[in-house]
């Protein structure tokens, strides 16, 4: 009689978890991958349970879940953490342009916040506007006040020149000649 293949006998144990889990760090990218390794084990050996239910009208024995195992050789289970991997790195890469695309739309919400604070509310804004532009117009009439005044030949600086300095204003033509004095008198 032949002696049987010990790699070939099924475990009476199961050690996945431990060799893909158990084994890294606890806070490690090790341990993570080797959790989404675990859970793609879980979810093919589901599958493969289902499959034989389906085909042999039971569910499988001890033994034979111990030949499925025997299917999980290191080369399987470096496949497995690859796609692990895949799907982790997938994973972040969505996140990372999710909290990107969230972080962009904060700061720019953030900034037009801080820029409407620091105007303070459109009716203080309206207002100041409103100030300004009134002081604007008062500066302006003034500025034309001084500037017709100064002119001797305005009709301004005349009738100032009366009402204020007690002088005669003379009549002041539509054509904007001066009219001298002498031409005023009675002949």
């Amino acid at each position: 009689m032949v002696a049987p293949n010990p790699a070939a006998t099924p475990p009476a144990y199961n050690d996945l978890f431990e060799r893909l889990v158990l084994s890294t760090e606890d806070d490690s990218s090790d341990r993570i991958i080797g959790l989404l390794t675990y859970a793609l084990y879980k979810q093919r050996k589901q599958e493969w349970c289902k499959a034989f239910h389906d085909k042999h009208g039971r569910d499988p024995n001890g033994t034979e879940m111990g030949h499925y195992l025997l299917s999980y050789s290191d080369n399987v289970l470096d496949q497995l953490r690859e796609q692990a991997t895949t799907s982790l790195l997938v994973f972040a890469d969505v996140m990372t342009e999710d909290t990107v695309e969230q972080a962009r739309k904060e700061g720019v919400n953030n900034a037009m916040v801080k820029q409407l604070e620091a105007a303070g509310s459109w009716v203080k804004g309206i207002s100041l506007n409103l100030a300004a532009s009134a002081i604007f117009s008062v500066l302006i009439v003034l500025a034309s006040a001084v500037w017709a005044l100064t002119d001797n030949k305005s009709a301004a600086a005349r009738i100032w020149h009366y009402l204020h300095a007690g002088e005669d204003a003379p009549p002041i033509p539509a054509n904007g000649e001066v009219i001298q004095k002498e031409s005023l008198k009675p002949k």
